[in-house]
């Protein structure tokens, strides 16, 4: 299985399409990769990576140029595909170009239409589920956990998704995990005070929740990922909590259940494509023997 095309493994034919004409897709922001078509054949580059780094972004726009000059591709025969977000570095460059025409495909759409056209599947009518973190939907909202039906030639159609919540802050709740959280707790009734043991939300989470009162900068999700994510982030923040009832449960001293939680969590924060924030915000390694005493008498008090 091949997770990220290298050089030594692009540029390679991916997809055999029903085109004469030459296209370039420019792909998203994140983990990028573009893909020019040749006389029917689809040609992936190698992994640029992510656009809102300089160093990516120049070499988005190197391969491109060397993809284009390699096929002596002439930008007025050339149709660009871009994803549907406008804010998209990538977006931003397909609309830039030269080119004979453009087209804005939605993100989902993209991802469904991938898996069957690598199959020559054009026709096959069939339901499609696309699970990720984020992708700009034809609502205005923040997709990710949605459910079409359709094929590659008719189009797709919605006909389901992941219960909405609300996202403050938008594309930025993806960077901080709590942030997210705070949209889906957000629907809970009869919330108790997070900002008091066992919980002990931080100063973030609190500025979220304001953020989803006013209103502002604040946008409706189906996203799997920021739900995985908001997960993540509530078991990392009641790490001290879990690990006390643990030990309890375990018969075991604090330090040893803190450590068995906390590989855990990591483990979970990794699968989840959150180890990164999960590392910095709970470092169970370093939490001390006299805190996890404490949480361990505050779970007796209540377990009597």
């Amino acid at each position: 299985m091949v997770l990220r095309r290298s050089r030594g493994l692009a540029p390679g034919a991916v997809a055999a399409l029903p085109t004469t004409k030459p296209i370039l897709a420019v792909g998203g922001d994140l983990k990028n990769a573009v893909t020019v078509v040749v006389d029917g054949q689809a040609y992936c580059s190698q992994h640029i990576g992510d656009l809102s780094q300089g160093e990516s972004r120049r070499a988005f726009r190197d391969t491109i140029e060397d993809l284009l000059a390699m096929y002596a591709i002439a930008p007025a025969d050339l149709t660009v595909v871009h994803d549907r977000h406008p804010e998209y570095a990538s977006t931003v460059h397909a609309v830039e170009m030269a080119a004979g025409r453009t087209i804005a495909v939605q993100h989902h759409h993209a991802h469904v239409a991938s898996v069957l056209a690598e199959r020559g599947d054009f026709d096959r009518h069939v339901l499609g589920i696309a699970f990720d973190g984020t992708g700009y939907g034809d609502d205005g909202g923040i997709w990710g956990g949605e459910f079409f039906v359709g094929s590659v030639r008719a189009g797709f159609t919605r006909v389901a998704h992941l219960r909405q919540a609300q996202l403050a802050g938008g594309d930025a709740a993806a960077r901080h995990p709590v942030q997210a959280a705070a949209g889906f707790v957000s629907q809970l009734e009869r919330l108790p005070d997070l900002s008091r043991r066992p919980f002990c939300f931080p100063e973030v989470f609190e500025e979220a929740a304001a953020v989803l009162q006013r209103g502002i900068r604040v946008f409706p999700t189906t996203s799997v990922g920021r739900l995985f994510d908001s997960v993540a982030a509530l078991v990392g923040l009641n790490l001290l909590f879990v690990a006390a009832v643990f030990a309890l449960a375990m018969k075991m001293p604090g330090w040893v259940a803190a450590l068995v939680v906390g590989g855990v969590v990591l483990l979970v924060a990794a699968v989840l494509g959150s180890i990164g924030w999960s590392r910095r915000v709970t470092n169970p390694l370093a939490m001390t023997r006299k805190t996890l005493k404490e949480d361990v008498q505050w779970a007796k008090e209540r377990v009597a």
